[in-house]
């Protein structure tokens, strides 16, 4: 995943990164199906595309569904398993019993969105689309669509409102 590739390569410049996850030298394998499924998981509950992601509150959705007790157990109908390139790391990082590793693995997402988050927020070409969405929406954030370029996507994203890019 694109998201994982530029957290690793930007390691040094950043105050946070998978060294700060505590991952084990198994679970690196896995991160790119755990950012997958923080986005993944933050779109259904926050009903929105890919693109509009805050990317402050979906960084944390994976930690949320793996410690919290309301939430579904991974594979059940409440948390179905995806189908895709990353279900059969999703089926051995989150099905395989052993929830310290869903736990590191969702910090490991965390750290990967964050310094992806911060990143993009340091861009000054943002500054009319922040305008934009402090007058229209009261607050200020980074999409996943405003870090896309940061990770190599040249293609547009589906955004809602276009104006708030």
């Amino acid at each position: 995943m694109a998201a994982l590739a530029w957290s690793r390569a930007h390691e040094q410049h950043l105050g946070w990164s998978l060294r700060n996850a505590d991952l084990e030298e198994d679970d690196v394998e896995h991160m790119p199906a755990a950012v997958a499924e923080t986005l993944r998981l933050s779109m259904v509950r926050h009903g929105h595309t890919a693109g509009d992601l805050n990317v402050d509150n979906a960084r944390r959705e994976l930690w949320y569904w793996v410690t919290g007790r309301t939430y579904p157990a991974p594979g059940t109908p409440g948390w179905p398993q995806p189908s895709g390139p990353y279900a059969a790391r999703w089926q051995e990082a989150f099905l395989s019993g052993d929830p310290e590793r869903a736990e590191r693995l969702a910090l490991g997402a965390d750290n990967v969105l964050l310094g992806l988050m911060f990143h993009a927020g340091k861009d000054p070409q943002r500054r009319a689309a922040e305008d934009y969405r402090l007058r229209t929406h009261g607050i200020t954030y980074v999409a996943l669509a405003d870090a896309a370029p940061a990770i190599g996507i040249t293609t547009p994203v589906e955004v809602k409102d276009p104006l708030a890019y």
